[in-house]
């Protein structure tokens, strides 16, 4: 048997990881117009159901709708015994909903707006597997329905499997991007011949398993060095103030988000924040103002960063420099009055431009960092970070990284490795 690589070992444990997870396949939508009788009942009539992609490509008449999805987690799968574990749905969507699941309602999101990933609760796997029945009540905008509605199962037992070997794989990678001299490659070598491959191909959970606590120690070594990387995980909350929704949906974005940080914030004492646009927090001081002086206690404790320095996360490109100056001014001389803070941060994750003057606009008001997503000036690979030149001469730094990133083992290996 030839000699196992860390290249060759990682694609193994990718393909393992990707066989395990495409149990939980996430929903195929039917759609139904108008009133249903019963849209819990698992076999339903043909008559007027189409499916959501047909849905789209026709369209649907606007106004009160029902979408639904049958889904069957068997009781085991992939040398995996499934019952009794836990289920969730992880559900996405951006329009005005009640979502139930076998007719119970699980969740009620009463405005449209990006919501979620919200994981609603369902029964556990059944001795003999389970199906659900997902069904959605929505009102179908007259300008059609949005794409982006997606709900997929997470079945607990899959996702431990999945997370054991993600962690495996980010070690092994971790372990020979820092190799440097013939003990670390020893150590690898040990890891890798510690791993019971065979095992994992033949599904022998409990062998494999026991093979990797074996792997892991073999690694060790290489612990107090993978611990001097540090990652830093920024959380904010993306608001679009006006993208296609009214002022009030705005309005109940803000307080539902602002509502969910603090309340999470409570929980875990450990956990900073990022939020931007004065004007988010105008609303929260008028609509709630008790939540509104919570935050800025956080802010007083260095848990909540204001990236406020402009008054909403607008349009660089065709906005006047006049109007970018008193976007800054405006912001700047709120988050003061009001949060008791200045913000240094210009923040700005979804424009789709930046102009040279911004630097010196920045740097004028007293802006030292600036963050984006779009447009990164790398090619081939963007930028993590840079200084940005603006057309006089100012400098500015700069960090650049996708808006929504997910906290998992291969992420986080990812930006360590950049």
């Amino acid at each position: 048997m030839p000699e196992s690589t860390v290249s060759s070992v990682v694609e193994q444990l990718d393909r393992a990881a990707a066989t395990l997870s495409s149990v939980q396949a996430p929903c195929h939508w039917e759609i139904h117009a108008g009133h249903v009788t019963d849209p819990h009942e698992r076999f339903q009539p043909l008559a007027g159901w189409l499916s959501l992609e047909e849905a789209q490509r026709v369209g649907v008449q606007p106004g009160p709708a029902w979408l639904r999805s049958v889904i069957t987690i068997p009781a085991a799968a992939e040398g995996l015994s499934l019952c009794g574990s836990a289920v969730g749905f992880s559900f996405m969507g951006v329009l005005a909903a009640d979502c139930y699941i076998n007719g119970s309602l699980v969740l009620r999101e009463r405005f449209w707006a990006a919501s979620g990933p919200a994981l609603l609760p369902a029964e556990p796997v059944g001795p003999s597997g389970s199906s659900y029945v997902v069904t959605v009540k929505t009102e179908v905008p007259a300008s059609g329905i949005p794409k982006g509605l997606h709900c997929a199962p997470v079945v607990q037992m899959i996702d431990k499997h999945v997370e054991e070997l993600h962690v495996l794989q980010a070690q092994l990678e971790m372990a020979s991007a820092l190799a440097a001299g013939e003990a670390d490659e020893r150590c690898i070598a040990a890891a890798l011949k510690a791993l019971n491959l065979e095992a994992l191909a033949e599904r022998q959970w409990d062998a494999f398993l026991a093979s990797l606590a074996a792997c892991e120690t073999a690694l060790r070594p290489f612990s107090p060095r993978a611990k001097a990387h540090r990652v830093h995980l920024i959380g904010h909350a993306h608001i679009d103030m006006n993208w296609q929704w009214d002022w009030q949906d705005t309005e109940d974005v803000i307080l539902r988000d602002m509502r969910s940080v603090v309340g999470i914030m409570r929980d875990y004492p450990e956990l900073t924040f990022s939020h931007s646009q004065a004007a988010t927090y105008q609303v929260l001081q008028q609509k709630e103002p008790e939540l509104f002086a919570e935050v800025k206690q956080r802010i007083a404790e260095g848990r909540w960063e204001v990236t406020a320095s402009t008054w909403v996360e607008g349009d660089l490109n065709m906005a006047a420099g006049e109007s970018l100056v008193s976007q800054h001014l405006q912001a700047i001389r709120w988050c003061e009055k009001h949060l008791g803070v200045r913000p240094t941060t210009m923040w700005e994750p979804d424009t789709f431009g930046h102009p040279g003057t911004v630097p010196q606009i920045a740097r004028q008001v007293g802006v030292g960092q600036y963050f984006h997503m779009r447009c990164n000036p790398g090619k081939p690979e963007p930028y993590p970070a840079y200084l940005w030149e603006g057309l006089d001469g100012s400098r500015l730094f700069v960090a650049s990284r996708g808006y929504n990133g997910t906290i998992t083992p291969l992420a986080l290996l990812s930006v360590t490795l950049q």
